[in-house]
């Protein structure tokens, strides 16, 4: 199997920053990512922040180069760290996001966020819906017809052992909602450190200073699944280490 990532390491156009964590006889690739980087460009960007150094099809949802494709599954937040899921074949693909429109998904993140939950784990249950302020795109929390039910487990891993009175959860989504855990995070009270949209400007600001790390504090750690592809059911998984920098937060 490292023979075999080796090879695609230098077969795919991928960023110097982004690692094969997990290859699939398929095809079905689990790739980790750094924050920052896109998962694909939106149609009027250009790909040079995105973790494929090629060409981005909208229509196809697919990187392509000479040589090859890469036809993504699910998306990945820009600041959000961590697993994302591509297909070296289109059939495949389409196996893969069949699963995960049908919420058969096992997905775990790892979150330091403000604040405490006041249990140890429980389980939110949220209507959320998407808006635009100021051209962009935001999700808010809101009973109307029109809402999404928004669905989250979380877990209390660990408590700070410093002043800044962070924690870190354990996040399992059981749908597929945009900016979700973010969201939820903050509607709970308890907002991600780092998030530049939903978060605490001042609190980020601090940690910033005292770590001297700016990021959101959001990372996809975990992820399991099965896919029927030509008469068969496969199974795949990969896991993504939690990234120093949360370990220095905690630790600080």
């Amino acid at each position: 199997m490292n023979q075999r990532i080796d090879i695609l390491r230098e077969t795919l156009p991928l960023r110097s920053s982004v690692r094969i964590l997990a290859v699939h006889p398929t095809g079905l690739m689990a790739f980790e990512k750094p924050p920052g980087l896109l998962a694909h460009p939106n149609p009027k960007q250009d790909h040079k922040r995105a973790f494929l150094d090629a060409p981005y099809d909208h229509n196809r949802e697919c990187y392509h180069w000479e040589g090859g494709t890469l036809f993504l599954t699910h998306r990945l937040d820009s600041p959000t760290s961590g697993i994302i899921l591509g297909a070296l074949h289109r059939d495949v693909a389409r196996a893969v996001k069949k699963v995960f429109a049908a919420h058969r998904v096992y997905k775990r993140y790892d979150a330091i966020v403000v604040g405490k939950p006041k249990q140890q784990q429980g389980y939110w249950r949220d209507s959320t819906i998407k808006t635009r302020r100021d051209e962009k795109l935001r999700v808010i929390p809101l009973k109307h017809k029109t809402a999404k039910s928004t669905q989250t487990a979380f877990t209390l891993v660990s408590e700070s052992q410093n002043q800044l009175d962070v924690s870190l959860l354990s996040l399992e989504p059981k749908t597929g909602r945009t900016h979700q855990l973010r969201v939820q995070c903050a509607c709970h009270h308890l907002p991600i450190v780092g998030d530049r949209t939903y978060g605490k400007f001042a609190f980020n600001r601090k940690v910033a200073a005292t770590i001297g790390t700016q990021r959101l504090f959001l990372h996809a750690a975990e992820i399991q699944l099965e896919f029927d592809f030509k008469g068969k059911r496969h199974t795949f998984s990969a896991t993504s280490p939690m990234p120093t920098e949360f370990d220095v937060l905690m630790e600080k």
